[in-house]
């Protein structure tokens, strides 16, 4: 059996593979073989990220005895699913955009990366056996990642941008037409208790919200329960329609979702929930609450609790 590589050996791997994803993208001359190429890409930088936020920064965080390099390399992620997300919501390579974010993600990309193996590498590199434990573990969390990767679906809606928007911001009425959310509680300005249903399976979990501007975008990463981070990101359309994007990244948990009894499944799960909520939103039109305040952070913030402006009624 082969030896698992250390820590700096496998994420460095992980560097050199987004770089030659995307030489081999900008080469290449069919658009259809582009678009699962590009495809391929997001997943990886999205896979990448959830491990080193999960494994690498937390580690990062007690070698400097503060949160000062793990803060600021999380700052660099935030930016990346920021454009991602960007790219996604203007129709990817083929919209009018396309290209030009995609330059710019990968701008983000290379910067980040030197940033990060010119400072956290050598702390990872100091203490061999951690590093090899490390990067052990990083190399089972990527094998679950693989069978289950980061999920992302857009999805047109009839109604008005701030419309769209306002009604997400509604946690506690997402039972009222998500079927497989059993309850929700407004836990504090930026927490929120999650029960749900998948496959049979109760899941239940707090998220924290790091991100969230409004008409624009939510972010947020669980920091209790079932292992998950995600976004949801707005766009208005002509015509006084709108667009959102659902972006999911699911660690699985247990024998059974390691088994790959789950596959799909969860995709499935989230794609009816979105259909639900269409037909909700276009049924009603018209929200039932709103809540316009900003938080700013990145995914590293939601190990803490996060601050922000207060909801009303929530607390």
């Amino acid at each position: 059996m082969a030896t698992p590589p250390n820590a700096t050996s496998l994420l460095h791997e992980d560097h050199q593979r987004a770089e030659d994803l995307y030489q081999r993208l900008v080469q290449e001359p069919s658009p259809d073989r582009q678009e699962d190429q590009v495809k391929e890409l997001l997943q990886a930088l999205e896979i990448h990220s959830w491990m080193e936020e999960r494994l690498v920064y937390p580690v990062l965080s007690k070698a400097c005895q503060d949160d000062t390099m793990a803060q600021r390399l999380g700052e660099g992620h935030g930016e990346m699913k920021r454009l991602i997300s960007d790219f996604r919501l203007k129709g990817g390579l083929r919209g009018p955009d396309g290209r030009r974010i995609l330059g710019q993600l990968m701008v983000a990309v290379e910067d980040h990366v030197a940033d990060e193996e010119a400072e956290a590498f050598p702390l990872l590199a100091q203490a061999a056996a951690h590093n090899e434990e490390l990067g052990a573990e990083l190399a089972k969390l990527k094998g679950r990642m693989e069978m289950f990767p980061p999920f992302a679906q857009s999805m047109d809606l009839s109604v008005p941008l701030q419309v769209a928007y306002n009604q997400w911001t509604q946690f506690e009425d997402f039972p009222r037409f998500l079927s497989n959310v059993k309850e929700v509680t407004q836990a504090g300005p930026t927490r929120v208790q999650w029960r749900a249903e998948a496959a049979g399976k109760d899941l239940r979990w707090t998220s924290e919200i790091y991100e969230q501007t409004p008409d624009s975008r939510i972010a947020w990463r669980s920091v209790e329960g079932s292992l998950n981070a995600g976004s949801v990101s707005f766009r208005a359309l002509d015509g006084g329609s709108s667009r959102i994007l659902v972006e999911l990244t699911y660690e699985p948990q247990g024998v059974i979702e390691n088994l790959g009894a789950l596959v799909g499944v969860f995709s499935r799960y989230v794609a009816s929930n979105l259909e639900s909520y269409k037909e909700f939103i276009e049924r009603t039109r018209a929200e039932s609450g709103a809540w316009r305040g900003k938080v700013s952070g990145n995914p590293m913030d939601a190990r803490k609790s996060g601050g922000g402006d207060v909801r009303p009624g929530a607390l």
